[in-house]
């Protein structure tokens, strides 16, 4: 069985071994990949030799079908492949948020559930699909597990950073998946709109509410060694730049309530309403950062704008040359950021998902009279 042969090889308990298993870290394939041409120049020779010599073997007996040479991901023991593919992640990423709710809890935030999407209210601190290796703590597995549905039951419709709280559309069926494809796709005819609160310490300045769009032009997924992937705001023309818009709606100071102010330290903030135009990684995040208005909680986009008042050199900060500017967020990448999100079309001074109300407010959000 998988967890004997990887509990030998790696002199660890079995237990251990079944227990990663459970989390989705180990990967199994009869046909061993070759490694990434990055790596393959670090590998010793003698390495390699074994490595092509055991997929020779492995060949001769699966053929070369792209589907033996796929790791796929294990959900319970099973026997070991002869010549075959082990691979597992000993640390998975973990994401306590997961354990954090009670099961009333999970269910008051499902907000709709039909034969073909859920809707659900995603609290701060869970990725929204499962990671490389931790398929149990995401939110698609706790809703599954609170709706009593099989695993892999549900698919994300969209994305919300891990961070974030907000409303999240999950989808049961392909059908449907294609359809809020088309919605989201084509908001002018659809009328949907993405709509996110966020708070900021910093009076916003009323020009920004002007009802124009405020644009910027970034590049997404930047890091280099000892960097959380991260968008940068840089100048219109810059190749491989991506065009990003938004809409901000209104501001209002509000009091926060007991838990945000033990989160974050202040008692007061601006809660700023603004629509998206384009969804880009990290857009909310990274735009208000570029105007100098980080959101409370953001300790990435927050440190980043801080770096380059002390440092003066955007380029060398955003291209890796000072790694720590960015040490905060990488020990702390799952505390709440304040920045909610949802997806209605507006009716009145309602704002509705397929129907559904979702107009409150987060429980760390403004503290309500």
């Amino acid at each position: 069985m998988v967890s004997e042969v990887l509990a030998e090889l790696l002199q660890v308990p079995q237990e251990l071994v079944v227990r990663l298993i459970w989390f989705g870290a180990v990967y199994v394939c009869p046909v061993a990949p070759l490694p990434h041409r990055d790596r393959v120049a670090a590998l010793p020779e003698e390495q390699m030799a074994s490595i092509r010599e055991v997929r020779k073997k492995a060949l001769a007996k699966w053929g070369n079908d792209s589907r033996h040479q796929t790791p796929r991901r294990l959900s319970a023991d099973e026997p070991v492949p002869e010549d075959g593919y082990l691979r597992a992640h000993m640390h998975p990423k973990r994401f306590p948020a997961a354990h954090s709710l009670a099961p009333e809890e999970w269910r008051r935030r499902i907000l709709a559930v039909r034969e073909d999407h859920v809707v659900v209210s995603k609290p701060p601190g869970l990725q929204v699909p499962p990671t490389v290796d931790n398929v149990q703590e995401s939110l698609l597995a706790c809703v599954e597990r609170t709706l009593s549905l099989a695993p892999g039951s549900l698919n994300p419709a969209h994305r919300l950073d891990a961070g974030t709280e907000g409303i999240v559309v999950l989808t049961r069926t392909s059908s449907f998946a294609s359809y809020f494809r088309e919605l989201i796709g084509n908001k002018a005819q659809s009328g949907i709109r993405k709509q996110y609160r966020c708070l900021v310490v910093t009076a916003p300045p009323r020009e920004l509410f002007n009802g124009e769009p405020l644009v910027h032009h970034v590049l997404e997924n930047q890091r280099r060694a000892g960097e959380m992937a991260h968008t940068v705001v840089v100048p219109e023309g810059t190749p491989g730049a991506l065009r990003c818009e938004l809409i901000p709606e209104q501001a209002e100071h509000v009091a926060l309530s007991a838990e945000a102010v033990a989160l974050w330290g202040v008692s007061a903030a601006h809660e700023v309403t603004l629509s998206l135009v384009t969804g880009r990684t990290h857009q909310v995040r990274a735009q208000m950062a570029a105007i100098g208005l980080p959101l409370l909680g953001d300790r990435l986009y927050g440190e980043l704008l801080n770096g380059k008042a002390r440092n003066g050199s955007a380029e060398q900060l955003h291209r890796g040359q000072a790694a720590e500017w960015c040490r905060g967020a990488l020990d702390q990448q799952l505390e709440p950021i304040a920045l909610q999100a949802s997806y209605g079309t507006r009716t009145g001074l309602d704002w509705r998902v397929f129907g559904y109300g979702i107009h409150a407010r987060a429980s760390h959000f403004a503290a309500l009279p």
